[in-house]
């Protein structure tokens, strides 16, 4: 029953979202006044962009996973991935079927509810672009979906972020957060150009790195 509270708790607080995080340890930017930092990102006309530090994600994951371990009523099951939905005489979903990594057991979980929060599919190295997205974004929610007979749309299009690390080798695949560009990091050729406005959204200045890399021929 606490499941449900939380998630209607992050609906229904939607304008005070932050004072929510913060009030459960998520440690945002902050001024010297102490009111938030706000920042320009892609795709914005306005500054209207939080973020802690340069791990925000990672900041309210940490917050949230903290807050779900901590609530009585909530079980964490870890290293236990999903690998089957299971669906009910009237072809609902019921729960799932996980397997255990450690142990090697399958264990069935009933659900009234299920949400499908898998991550993406970076780990396919679409394009045979390397990617920044962590080893088990490789879309396994999408096939657990698609066997229990969900619609699948849009598979052909894939989100690059446009700035990562290639160079040491050994940090290749290292996020260059958007943040750089909100707060004036500018993108520039192998003549030293600036040749996209840094803060169009995600699509405009990843193309345009490729094209400049690729068609253009003016990489580092």
């Amino acid at each position: 029953a606490n499941v449900p509270r939380l998630v209607y708790t992050l609906v229904t607080q939607a304008p005070s979202i932050l004072q929510w995080l913060e009030k459960l340890g998520a440690m945002f930017d902050k001024n010297p006044g102490g009111s938030f930092k706000i920042f320009h990102l892609g795709g914005t006309c306005r500054k209207r962009v939080h973020v802690a530090a340069d791990i925000t994600g990672a900041e309210i994951m940490r917050t949230l996973r903290d807050e779900a371990k901590n609530r009585e009523g909530i079980e964490v099951l870890e290293f236990q991935p999903a690998v089957e939905l299971v669906l009910n005489e009237q072809g609902h979903c019921a729960g799932a079927l996980l397997y255990n990594l450690e142990t090697e057991e399958y264990l069935l979980v009933k659900a009234r509810a299920v949400i499908l929060a898998t991550g993406g599919s970076g780990r396919l190295h679409i394009g045979g672009f390397m990617t920044t997205n962590h080893y088990g974004a490789t879309g396994d929610g999408l096939a657990l979906g698609y066997r229990a007979g969900l619609e699948v749309c849009l598979l052909h299009t894939t989100q690059y972020h446009p700035t990562g690390v290639i160079y040491p080798e050994q940090a290749e695949g290292l996020l260059i957060t958007e943040k750089f560009r909100g707060v004036g990091a500018h993108l520039l050729n192998i003549e030293g150009n600036q040749f996209v406005f840094e803060c169009e959204t995600r699509d405009a200045c990843a193309s345009s790195v490729i094209k400049e890399c690729v068609e253009v021929g003016k990489g580092i």
